[in-house]
């Protein structure tokens, strides 16, 4: 791995754990054994790195939006979506920790993070729409609105924090409420003869699921 590779990984790390606003760029070349000169010659000053790091974000997550653009996804495909977003989200989570905080200090973000927001928005959109005109969803037009913007809200809820898990053991229980959360506010407004639905509640709720999460995930990715 290069060494501006691993910079970015590293910073990534311990912005995640301590919070962008508690970590030196001399705090991350110790932690990478190397000088602060040579972390200064690859990123020069620590806004640099932070806005490496949110192109680095845009370019994974406009992967999985772009993927889901243009694209009639399957209610099964539209949670993998969510799946695969939300992943990125929770891997890239102190953009979110104190976003008014970090907003304030590197003007370069805001705009950055709003388009990522409307992209996401108008994806939600997108594809409630085709469930409403399918008959999957059954709600109003008012109550559409609503429905999408509650998605979105809860795809940027704070993450816990939960010391006692690992990494991975966090990223599942958060991604796994997330999608849990969406059923619930979509439920009662999904088609009540579908059969699909049964089948939806256990991809969502059901740990034996994952490896058929896994196969759907591969299909928008």
């Amino acid at each position: 791995m290069k060494t501006a590779e691993r910079i970015l990984f590293t910073a990534l790390a311990l912005f995640n754990q301590r919070g962008e606003s508690n970590v030196t760029s001399v705090e991350i070349a110790d932690e990478l054994d190397i000088s602060p000169g040579n972390l200064y010659y690859h990123f020069k000053g620590k806004e640099v790195l932070v806005l490496a790091l949110l192109d680095l974000y845009c370019r994974q997550l406009d992967k999985i939006l772009s993927s889901a653009k243009n694209t009639a996804l399957t209610l099964p495909e539209f949670f993998s979506f969510l799946y695969l977003a939300q992943e990125q989200h929770f891997l890239f989570r102190f953009f979110h920790h104190n976003q008014v905080e970090l907003t304030s200090r590197y003007s370069g973000v805001t705009p950055k993070l709003q388009r990522m927001f409307d992209a996401l928005k108008q994806c939600v959109d997108a594809q409630l729409n085709q469930y409403c005109a399918m008959n999957l969803l059954s709600v109003t037009e008012k109550d559409q609105a609503y429905v999408s913007d509650l998605i979105v809200a809860l795809f940027y809820q704070p993450i816990q924090v939960l010391p006692k898990l690992d990494e991975k053991a966090h990223e599942k229980k958060h991604i796994d409420a997330f999608l849990q959360r969406v059923l619930f506010v979509l439920r009662p407004y999904l088609a009540k003869n579908d059969g699909g639905l049964e089948e939806l509640v256990q991809f969502v709720q059901g740990s034996e699921q994952e490896s058929d999460l896994h196969l759907s995930k591969t299909t928008i990715a």
